[in-house]
């Protein structure tokens, strides 16, 4: 490979793809723990003050599962593509453009597309992350409906690019065209 963009893009989907797959779910599973251990100490902490809670029992338990979800991102982000219809797939580079159909160009729609599936993870995080604002928003009693609709399409889009083969396929089927 001689340095063209292309290449480029298929070196940096194939050196990437691993290392970060590994850091999402590390760094997913990190967050996931201290927000489920917070929650738990809040807990413990509310127990022992007088008066009221400062923050809502429903707020410190959406919270709470939202930390679960995040230290089981993978499973959350294969269940949401099954409920949508989707195969779920492992999360190794892709293969889908076939070198018989598209030549050259196969290797960079593969690596395009793996690149589309790490942004899927990305959006997932992200998603869970707005709903851990809109609980907390919430349960101090302000309005958290633009972050909780915001949350739950970020978690179906990158549901959706990490299943990007089975959405292409299902959109191909759709208007009946053949790749």
């Amino acid at each position: 490979m001689n340095g063209d963009l292309m290449s480029m893009v298929v070196s940096a989907a194939e050196n990437l793809q691993t290392a970060f797959w590994l850091m999402l779910w590390s760094i997913a599973g990190l967050i996931g723990f201290i927000y489920g251990g917070k929650t738990i100490l809040e807990w413990v902490k509310d127990t022992q003050r007088p008066g009221p809670p400062q923050i809502s029992n429903g707020a410190k338990i959406s919270v709470f599962f939202i930390g679960v979800f995040l230290a089981n991102l993978p499973f959350l982000i294969n269940t949401t593509s099954e409920s949508l219809g989707l195969t779920a797939r492992g999360y190794s580079p892709i293969s889908y453009a076939s070198t018989e159909r598209y030549g050259l160009l196969a290797q960079g729609i593969d690596a395009v597309l793996t690149l589309a599936t790490m942004f899927g993870g990305w959006f997932a995080l992200k998603g869970l992350l707005l709903l851990r604002s809109a609980s907390e928003q919430s349960g101090r009693g302000q309005y958290a409906g633009d972050s909780v609709s915001k949350g739950l399409g970020h978690i179906v889009a990158g549901a959706c690019l990490v299943q990007i083969p089975s959405v292409l396929d299902a959109a191909a089927e759709t208007v009946n065209l053949a790749w």
